[in-house]
């Protein structure tokens, strides 16, 4: 797996990652970082994170203020011992920004009030499952989203097991 320290940078191209195992966190990556310091960074633009188990993020964690950028990829199939199968953002700084056609069975955020999810032009397929650490959440604190009305009607985001709409009803 891959451990990514204060300040560095990983880029994912059409790779796969798979079957990694972690006694910590971070199944196949993971994201240092030092709240209000210098940030670890992970780009995937294709590719595929999976059957990869942690203690926390199965596939990816990203903490205290990691930043996460997805473009494109699948990250499924991935357990760990808490929660966050695919991703998860540990802290209030940590930033998930997705885009294109992505696949990611779970994201999960310990810090619901983290706007830490910004999702912007997805195209047809796109999926994102997101989990907070409460029920109650509410949905525009959790994330951001821009973007077309069609990507929306195809109900690719779920929250707490609930498909989200434009408006945030489910």
């Amino acid at each position: 797996c891959f451990n990514v320290r204060r300040g560095g940078k990983l880029v994912l191209e059409s790779s796969k990652l798979a079957d990694n195992k972690a006694t910590g966190g971070g199944g196949a990556i993971s994201l240092q970082s030092a709240s209000g310091g210098s940030f670890s960074s992970f780009y995937m633009y294709d590719g595929q994170i999976t059957g990869c188990s942690a203690t926390s993020g199965g596939g990816i964690v990203a903490n205290n203020g990691g930043k996460v950028f997805i473009y494109g990829g699948r990250i499924d199939n991935n357990t760990d011992k808490n929660t966050g199968k695919a991703i998860y953002m540990v802290g209030a700084d940590s930033r998930l920004t997705v885009s294109g056609s992505p696949y990611i069975d779970q994201v999960y955020f310990d810090n619901a009030t983290n706007p830490g999810l910004t999702v912007s032009g997805l195209t047809q397929g796109a999926k994102i499952g997101v989990k907070t650490k409460t029920t109650t959440a509410a949905l525009d604190t959790v994330f951001h989203v821009s973007g077309t009305q069609e990507s929306w009607d195809c109900h690719w985001v779920t929250v707490n097991g609930k498909s989200v709409s434009r408006d945030g009803d489910s």
